[in-house]
């Protein structure tokens, strides 16, 4: 299981555009908005880490990432359909659940 550093309430999810935000993975660092972080939130961005390393480096992932927000906020406006179409959230969101189960037996 890769290592992450969580950063709990970080001054960044107080920025406007990042208000509605529970968490976010800039590797090798979780950050969290509020207290105490849910394990489907650590699965979640554990898968997102496993994407970084795919790319080979944060900022080849987030370049995309961000190309495919903006492209999906021409198809869908600013909704959260647009965050939801990304293809990194919809593998995030299938897998998590792998991840949850693997956290788990990491715990127990």
């Amino acid at each position: 299981m890769d290592r992450l550093t969580i950063k709990e309430n970080h001054w960044f999810f107080k920025l406007p555009p990042f208000r509605k935000f529970v968490a976010m993975t800039v590797n090798p660092y979780l950050i969290i908005f509020r207290g105490k972080v849910e394990l489907y939130v650590l699965a979640h961005e554990m898968v997102h880490v496993q994407q970084m390393k795919k790319e080979c480096c944060t900022l080849a992932y987030y370049i995309k990432y961000f190309y495919y927000w903006f492209i999906n906020l021409f198809k869908y406006g600013f909704s959260i359909e647009a965050y939801f179409q990304i293809p990194y959230e919809k593998e995030a969101y299938a897998k998590e659940h792998n991840n949850l189960q693997e956290i788990n037996r990491f715990l127990a």
